[in-house]
């Protein structure tokens, strides 16, 4: 596994190095790939339960017009992505969560420093070993994209993130609204 994530890494800073043009990012019809791999361990205090957490949090982006994206990403924060939640002691829970998400880009005069916001609007999904849950779930992020070279993209970025679920057969409707602060990764095509 290390050895193909290393060999995807190595052939997309190859392809951006071969293809490099000085493009700016909020440019039309500029893909942005971007995301998080994580993993954390905490305790929840009103169980005195510890929990281990893997998130897998891809976002792909493509500029329609310049400072105009639509994407599709996961969500962001305590259980974004796919995320497989163990507690000590067996079990676990999995959440999958996907969204469409538009984004504005505004002109700053610099092709560095790139304020943004973006909407997100989609669906979730967790389920364990006896109960599954889904729902529409939406939110919002804001923040800076910062461009030190060309093709690499450091995010810095404020969430609120709605995650709205019905268990099958159940009337109630149940989740969590949640704000995060969050760096991230990326690079553009």
């Amino acid at each position: 596994m290390k050895r193909a994530i290393y060999i995807l890494a190595v052939s997309t800073l190859l392809y951006m190095t071969v293809t490099a043009q000085d493009i700016p990012l909020t440019t039309r019809g500029t893909v942005e790939l971007s995301g998080n791999l994580s993993f954390s361990s905490y305790r929840a205090p009103a169980t005195d339960k510890s929990y281990s957490v893997l998130n897998i949090a891809p976002q792909v982006s493509y500029f329609l017009t310049d400072n105009i994206s639509v994407g599709l990403a996961t969500g962001v924060g305590i259980f974004p992505g796919l995320s497989v939640v163990s507690p000590d002691g067996g079990g676990s829970t999995t959440t999958f969560q996907i969204f469409a998400s538009p984004a504005y880009h505004f002109q700053t005069g610099s092709n560095e420093v790139i304020p943004f916001v973006e909407g997100q609007v989609g669906y979730a999904l967790t389920s364990d070993e006896a109960v599954s849950s889904k729902g529409l779930s939406y939110g919002g992020r804001t923040g800076i994209k910062y461009v030190p070279v060309d093709h690499l993209v450091l995010t810095f970025a404020g969430q609120f993130l709605s995650i709205r679920l019905k268990r099958d057969g159940d009337d109630r409707r149940l989740g969590w609204d949640y704000w995060t602060i969050g760096i991230g990764v990326g690079a553009y095509l």
